[in-house]
């Protein structure tokens, strides 16, 4: 059976809506290989080999990494705030996806990509670690590396110090309204 859940906390159950979340919780980046001729068993080894790289290029180490079957999962979580802070967690989100581009580029990776529409998404359904994997036929795994959890105004203030951030979202917002 395959497990899925959603960090992030809502009012009601019955529903994943944007308007429904209550609480922020976590920010999750989600790498895949949608496009590969490997096996599971090759694909596997290769993400084992691939986020050792990774980490060591991120200036941010996630507090959890979960291995999907033919993907990856980078947790971070971040001290539980109102969903009030939805736009500041949606430039982080967007800071940490530039960050993991960026890191993914810089090792030459092709043939993991980070999936930008799943990442940091804060409706979205992530597998649950140690859960089974239909699609690969694995067991998904995990591993903790810290449960420290930033405040999402400090997680912003150093995605902006780096760049990764806008310090003029207004600014951001109306050049995406001229180009569209």
């Amino acid at each position: 059976i395959t497990f899925y859940c959603c960090p992030n906390g809502f009012k009601f159950w019955t529903s994943r809506a944007r308007s429904n979340l209550i609480s922020l919780q976590t920010i999750v980046i989600d790498i895949d290989a949608h496009k590969s001729d490997l096996t599971t068993d090759q694909l596997q080894a290769h993400i084992k080999e691939f986020v050792p790289k990774l980490l060591d290029k991120l200036f941010f180490t996630p507090n959890f990494i979960s291995f999907t079957g033919r993907g990856v999962h980078f947790w971070y979580c971040i001290e539980p705030c109102h969903a009030s802070f939805l736009d500041t967690y949606n430039r982080c989100a967007k800071g940490l996806v530039s960050c993991f581009k960026e890191a993914v580029s810089s090792i030459g990776e092709s043939i993991l990509e980070v999936d930008e529409r799943a990442s940091g998404n804060a409706t979205r359904l992530y597998r649950i670690p140690y859960s089974y994997n239909l699609k690969s036929g694995t067991w998904s795994d995990g591993e903790m590396l810290h449960t420290e959890r930033l405040p999402i105004e400090t997680l912003h203030g150093a995605l902006q110090a780096l760049k990764y951030v806008s310090c003029f979202p207004e600014r951001e917002k109306e050049k995406e309204k001229s180009v569209n």
